[in-house]
């Protein structure tokens, strides 16, 4: 995926995604929108995502993630609306 710098969505939802395989996402940066409802990432992966600055829409429904791990995404990511 990180030869993709110019994938503008990308939907993983519903699938084996992990916190380790969210490290190779870091390089997508021109990614708007990313959905990963339903997967098992947790707040340890979200750091994989901090560098993900144009990301517009981030859907998190159905994860492990918990309200301290979303508050901290967003004063990383301020411009992305993010869904939980």
């Amino acid at each position: 995926l990180k030869g993709l710098t110019g994938l503008r969505t990308l939907v993983l939802g519903g699938t084996q995604i992990t916190d380790a395989g969210l490290a190779h996402l870091k390089g997508l940066t021109g990614l708007r929108y990313l959905q990963m409802a339903g997967t098992q990432i947790t707040n340890a992966g979200l750091t994989h995502l901090k560098g993900l600055t144009g990301l517009r829409e981030l859907v998190l429904f159905g994860t492990e993630i918990t309200n301290a791990g979303l508050a901290d995404l967003k004063k990383a990511l301020p411009k992305a609306d993010i869904r939980l």
